[in-house]
């Protein structure tokens, strides 16, 4: 049971383009998306990587983010107790207008902190 590998993932797969303008409703605006061929964006961060020391986007950062994976999250809910929090309180809490870093970092519940393992859905404590 201890070598089992769990997708951490949120509740919902969004497209990047639906997390940007979700995040910009926030602050009731309308951002403009440019799509931009994933070969040159592995292009640029191929010669970031030449010739920067510490370069701020890879190529092995950029194959992950433009992965379009949709990841089961029950696994992983269900094995370590946890509720998941929808993706526009998280944008609501994290990158809102009123957000903390604070804030943010917690979770926003402060009764999980005492009992991180508790799901409130399954009625067990997780222990």
């Amino acid at each position: 049971e201890h070598d089992r590998v769990l997708d951490l993932v949120g509740p919902e797969s969004v497209t990047q383009r639906e997390l940007v303008e979700r995040a910009a409703r926030l602050y009731d605006r309308r951002p403009c998306v440019v799509s931009i061929p994933k070969r040159l964006l592995l292009l640029v961060a191929e010669l970031a990587e030449r010739w920067l020391a510490n370069p701020p986007l890879t190529r092995s950062a950029l194959e992950v983010i433009l992965a379009d994976d949709e990841l089961d999250p029950e696994p992983a809910r269900r094995a370590l107790g946890i509720r998941l929090t929808p993706l526009d309180e998280t944008l609501r809490r994290c990158v809102g207008p009123s957000a903390t870093a604070g804030e943010c970092a917690r979770g926003g519940d402060r009764s999980r902190a005492a009992n991180p393992r508790r799901d409130p859905s399954s009625g067990s404590s997780g222990s």
